[in-house]
């Protein structure tokens, strides 16, 4: 028998992915012209209330770009350099804001952004839908046997090694490139608008039962665990 159980959960931490992408001829004024940008954001960041904790270096590349337009693959005509970092936060934190603070700073990509819950917070609501999933599974079972007259005699195995779901949404911010190239006084722009979603968690266990025919020994009956 197979016992479900699924909950929507708020999520307690945000990942929002940035980064600065610039291409140069030469590949040390590519990695110059990042390294410049990505400060700027990430003291833009720590000044409007993010810590070193907070933002940490995901990607970092310097990539040759060849002459693919003559057909010419041994060439290098320009170097892009990639600066990728993870801001790490609470739930409660004004997204917005930091993602508005890096985009002015000179970030050019938004990746993603990932609303999750924390170990804590799965691991207290997957202890309550085990039991919701046993009971499920319980009174599943209960049902066979008054239908098709056999007595469940307690469980034989569980079977935790299951995948279990947690599934967060993820929204994506599009960067406006004619915003980012304007000339409009930043307040006059509106803020970017970041909506957290709720989580789902659900668990499946299957369960496997002792039965017997009820003739054998009427006396048998479900064992069931409140």
């Amino acid at each position: 028998m197979i016992g479900e159980a699924e909950r929507k959960i708020l999520p307690d931490e945000t990942k929002v992915s940035l980064a600065v992408e610039n291409t140069e001829d030469n590949a040390n004024l590519a990695r110059k012209n990042n390294a410049e940008k990505i400060d700027k954001i990430i003291t833009a960041l720590k000044n409007n209330g993010l810590a070193n904790e907070n933002i940490s270096t995901s990607k970092f590349e310097i990539r040759p770009n060849y002459d693919t337009a003559n057909n010419n693959f041994e060439k290098i005509v320009s170097y892009t350099a990639l600066n990728k970092i993870m801001l790490t936060t609470s739930s409660n934190a004004n997204i917005s804001s930091f993602i508005d603070f890096a985009v002015n700073g000179g970030a050019n990509r938004v990746d993603s952004i990932e609303f999750t819950s924390s170990k804590k917070v799965l691991n207290e609501n997957f202890k309550e839908l085990l039991k919701d999933a046993f009971t499920d599974a319980i009174q599943k079972v209960e049902i066979l046997s008054n239908e098709g007259n056999f007595l469940i005699n307690g469980v034989k195995n569980i079977d935790l090694a299951q995948n279990n779901g947690y599934n967060p949404p993820i929204p994506y911010y599009t960067l406006d490139q004619e915003r980012m190239s304007s000339t409009t006084e930043k307040s006059d722009v509106p803020p970017t608008q970041i909506i957290p979603q709720e989580n789902t968690l659900s668990v499946t266990i299957p369960i496997i039962f002792f039965i017997d025919n009820i003739n054998s020994n009427s006396n048998k009956s479900v064992n069931q665990t409140q």
